[in-house]
């Protein structure tokens, strides 16, 4: 197995147009924690493990809620590949432990949004999941042989809370870690969620408890 990169750039980097016909989250607010724009890419290339080895993954807590749609920023490092096949997570855990157990799994999603570097694309995929508190949205590249799609990485914003899974047998210790150990500094990925925070339940008032008010 090996760590890939697409090649680290510095200042902005636009993001590309959204594809033409991509759909768009049905519901939810988008939360990220990067900034905007990103300086780097990763992957993982020539694995002979699976999944959760060789994952990526960015941890949240928006307390309880519904994840409508998970979001990638993806970059195509090759100029010619015009898709990336991807098994897609949701794990519990992310921020005050690492991922844990998988709470959902959506398995061979195809994103066609994947510009050529230093353009990233943004691709959603509904998940329409309830969590109770944190939890980490990420992905395994199941198709991929040699670096050719990679998930965008923010190194210069406020920071998020990063995750891969290190394979065992190379130079890092396996298993949850942050990409920081094997990339150099990160401080977020290219993964956010379209988000709907569970309803406040409203006061149930009756009359009798209106008319307590006078006594």
């Amino acid at each position: 197995m090996r760590a890939g990169t697409v090649g680290a750039v510095t200042g902005i980097v636009v993001l590309a147009a959204l594809a033409v016909g991509r759909a768009e989250c049905p519901s939810g607010q988008l939360f990220v924690h990067h900034d905007g724009s990103f300086e780097n890419g990763f992957s993982w290339t020539y694995y002979s493990s699976g999944a959760p080895y060789g994952c990526f993954g960015e941890g949240y807590d928006l307390g309880p809620g519904v994840i409508n749609c998970a979001a990638y920023w993806i970059i195509n490092g090759a100029g010619s590949w015009g898709g990336c096949l991807w098994d897609l997570y949701i794990w519990d855990g992310g921020i005050t432990r690492e991922p844990g157990y998988v709470i959902a799994a959506a398995p061979g999603v195809i994103f066609y949004n994947t510009p050529y570097w230093p353009d990233v694309g943004q691709n959603d995929h509904e998940m329409d999941v309830h969590v109770a508190d944190e939890f980490t949205v990420g992905h395994f590249d199941t198709g991929q042989w040699d670096s050719y799609v990679y998930i965008a990485a923010d190194c210069n914003g406020l920071g998020g809370h990063p995750w891969t899974c290190v394979p065992p047998g190379v130079d890092w210790p396996s298993g949850w870690q942050d990409p920081a150990l094997v990339w150099g500094t990160t401080r977020s990925l290219g993964i956010g969620v379209y988000f709907t925070p569970d309803a406040t339940p409203a006061e149930i008032t009756t009359w009798g408890a209106v008319k307590s008010l006078f006594r």
